[in-house]
């Protein structure tokens, strides 16, 4: 698929399939009283985010953007502790559910520029069980990837602000420029 194709018809595939893997891990964690779970969230990569992202990797003209990228779909699961993450993490839902591409684990840390990333969160690249997959309702979505991340309400409350201030800074003139600058 490239990204033409992606803002045709993948989009709308992609959100389907975030709101199918959030709906399994909504009904699997429901269904285990000792998880205090705040929300799940999902959503797909809108096209003019992908777009960026290909762009600063020089991947603009990729036939094989879902090889590319990994969180065309993806899932925020928010609990409320960090007893309640560890207790998601103990409980197999993920295990029980989906087969593991990726596992990356985010904790805070000294960055580059000697500032503190705060980011902090579990990160699972998935994709449908076969047995899942071969079901009607879940046919179509055989073989994609969905990243879910698994975070507390105050860091997902961090990821947010974060993302929409650091990650993709907005282009201020005028009012509130020279504050973001600081």
């Amino acid at each position: 698929m490239n990204f033409e194709e992606y803002d045709r018809r993948g989009w709308a595939l992609y959100s389907a399939f975030a709101e199918a893997v959030a709906g399994i891990l909504s009904a699997a964690i429901t269904n285990d009283p000792s998880l205090r779970l705040q929300q799940v969230k999902s959503r797909a990569k809108e096209p003019e985010s992908l777009k960026g992202k290909l762009a600063d990797r020089g991947l603009s003209n990729t036939q094989t953007l879902e090889g590319e990228i990994k969180d065309l779909a993806g899932c925020r699961i928010i609990f409320y502790t960090n007893t309640d993450v560890a207790r998601f993490s103990q409980s197999g839902i993920l295990r029980d559910n989906f087969e593991f591409d990726d596992v990356k684990i985010h904790h805070p840390r000294l960055g580059s520029s000697n500032a503190v990333e705060q980011f902090r969160g579990d990160n699972f690249t998935v994709r449908l069980k076969p047995e899942r997959a071969a079901l009607p309702e879940y046919a179509r979505y055989a073989g994609l990837r969905c990243e879910i991340q698994v975070q507390t309400i105050l860091n997902h409350s961090w990821s947010e602000m974060a993302h929409d201030t650091i990650y993709k800074q907005p282009n201020l003139k005028g009012f509130g420029a020279k504050a973001m600058a600081s």
